[in-house]
Order: C-alpha cells, then structure tokens, then sequence
C-alpha cells in the first residue's frame, strides 16, 4: 500500500509575463483622415508542463508531474479622445502525485529541497553547487539530497501570441 504524506507547498514559477503596449499608427498617403477609430487586440497563452521521477535510498518511488496553462487577453480603442481597455487573464494548475513505499520526514524535507532547487532551475536562477555544474552534475542530487537515490527531471515551455490591429478613418 502506498502511503502519501502531505509535502510543505512548493511554488512552481509562473509563466514568463509580458506586456505590450500597442499604438496603432495610421497608414495615409499625405491625406489628414481626421478624426477616426483605431483599435489593437493581443491574445498570449503559455503552457508549461514537468514530470520528476525519483527513488530513495530506501527504495521509494515518487511521480510527480504537472500541467500550468496561462491565457491573457488585451484590447483596446480609441475614437477620437475616448479610449477604451479591457483585460483580462486565466490560469489552471493540475499537479499529480504518486507514491510507491513510505516517505520518512526526511526524504519528504528532501523531496521539497529538490522541488525548490528544480523550479530555481527552471526560472533560470543560478543554483549554488559544489562542481558548479548545477543540476546537469549526477553527483550534485545526492550531496544536496542525501535520502534521493536518483532522480529525472523533464520540464517544456511554450508561448504563442497573436496580435490585430485596425484603423478606420472617415
């Protein structure tokens, strides 16, 4: 039977958040168009996801694996001296844990130092290490998890956006 015992809270880090500031500029031939509507729209989403496998040296097998997606909306008008904006942001967060054996507090203490140096990892922060070698060390784990037998890491990224603009002169 497996045994899950609750780990502390570990953040993941947040997608990389942009903004982005649009002014539309009308394209004219040396006309004035005079008073008009332009209007600009952006739609960004981001999807992460990870999975770390890992054994203790008590022979205990951890899964765990997630998915965090990021979808943010921008708009925004103007006609004449009225200006219109409008955002709006949405996220989701699934995290799967699975346990093969019992976790002793101090492979749980381990499990969470290993999760916050993989995260450290995946922000781009630089992880202090004895080779200075980082995670890509396979002796690294063990001197900083001396519970953690082995572990594999796999972390992907992707970010799309996609952008409309628009002017209408009279």
């Amino acid at each position: 039977m497996s045994s899950l015992a609750p780990i502390s809270a570990v953040s993941f880090p947040s997608p990389v958040r942009e903004t982005s500031r649009f002014t539309p500029r009308p394209v004219t031939s040396g006309l004035n168009p005079g008073p008009g509507l332009s209007a600009a729209a952006e739609v960004r989403t981001t999807k992460s996801e990870g999975s770390l496998q890992l054994r203790t040296q008590d022979g205990d097998i951890v899964n765990i694996s997630f998915a965090a997606a990021q979808r943010s909306e921008g708009a925004f008008a103007t006609k004449g001296s009225s200006t219109y904006r409008q955002r709006s942001e949405q996220q989701s967060l699934s995290v799967d844990i699975d346990v093969e054996g019992n976790l002793s507090k101090k492979e749980l203490r381990d499990i969470g130092k290993l999760l916050r140096q993989l995260a450290s990892f995946v922000k781009g922060d630089k992880i202090n290490s004895d080779s200075n070698k980082g995670l890509a060390s396979p002796a690294a784990p063990k001197a900083r998890n001396s519970s953690i037998a082995e572990f594999s890491f796999a972390y992907s990224s992707s970010q799309t956006v996609e952008q409309a603009r628009l002017s209408v002169y009279a």
